[in-house]
């Protein structure tokens, strides 16, 4: 069958936007039905973590009704060992998810660059270049947070998750975004990832926040469930796409100013226009 192109019109330099501002709203004005089309991968990919979440709070509910005493230790209980039964799961559905999302992040890639997307071809590219980066990074991520979360709250604990938040959490995404631009070692992805985010610490922590905290709200504020679930459902249609966009363009603007002018530069502000010495002076994006 016959490769179909998801992209319709050829661009000539001119007509490449100037900025990275620029960038995210031709994706949408572009590509709109492709990336609604993603959107709903992203849902499809995010169901085991669903029905984990839904069995979670079956479990919890049933488990309160059925106590004798429904005191605050004994809900407790019923909360911590939710938690560590189902956060264990959670830990294998997360990383589940990242293996499918590269192939999600390369073809958001190729958005972002205006170039033609396959979209079956370029999601198993995504998947078969980057499934370990994605998974292992994100079994490790989500294993930390599932084991910090066991402990009883104090002030050690606190640290310790704001070690992980403000550190961990950050290095490790932009250990991630390497994997969709460089073949690098490990080693050599860590330390730039560590570098990149020294320079880039306050957008580095506003993304994180704007990525985190919308799904951690739901999950932990929301007390009418078909509520919560609607919202999570909503969050992975229409908020993913966006937010992985924004993460994308920002990577690819930070390595253009860091990396790609000097070392690579056959993909400096590739599917942009050529920089005037105005556009030299660009801010963020």
């Amino acid at each position: 069958m016959r490769k179909m192109k998801c992209t319709t019109e050829d661009y000539t330099e001119k007509d490449f936007p100037a900025t990275r501002k620029d960038v995210f709203f031709d994706c949408y004005r572009e590509h709109f039905s492709l990336l609604f089309r993603i959107g709903c991968m992203c849902l499809v990919f995010l169901i085991p973590v669903l029905l984990l979440v839904m069995m979670r709070d079956l479990y919890i509910i049933t488990a309160i009704s059925g106590l004798k005493e429904q005191t605050v230790e004994n809900i407790a209980t019923v909360y911590y060992w939710a938690d560590m039964v189902f956060g264990l799961f959670q830990v294998l559905a997360i990383t589940l998810f990242a293996v499918l999302f590269a192939g999600v992040a390369q073809i958001i890639r190729q958005i972002c660059w205006n170039v033609p997307v396959f979209f079956g071809d370029d999601l198993k590219k995504g998947i078969k270049s980057n499934a370990l980066r994605f998974g292992f990074t994100a079994f490790v991520i989500a294993s930390i947070s599932y084991i910090l979360n066991l402990f009883t709250a104090s002030i050690i604990v606190y640290i310790l998750f704001a070690v992980f938040a403000v550190f961990i959490l950050p290095v490790a995404i932009w250990f991630v975004l390497q994997g969709l631009y460089y073949k690098l070692g490990v080693s050599a992805s860590v330390k730039n990832a560590l570098l990149l985010y020294l320079r880039t610490v306050p957008y580095t922590i506003l993304l994180i926040v704007c990525s985190v905290v919308p799904f951690w709200l739901v999950m932990n504020t929301i007390t009418l469930l078909i509520v919560k679930y609607l919202i999570f459902i909503a969050l992975a249609l229409f908020y993913m796409v966006p937010i992985t966009l924004c993460w994308i363009l920002y990577a690819l603007h930070i390595f253009d100013k860091y990396i790609n002018k000097q070392h690579y530069p056959e993909i400096y502000r590739k599917g942009m226009r050529r920089e005037t010495e105005a556009e030299k002076k660009e801010g963020l994006f």
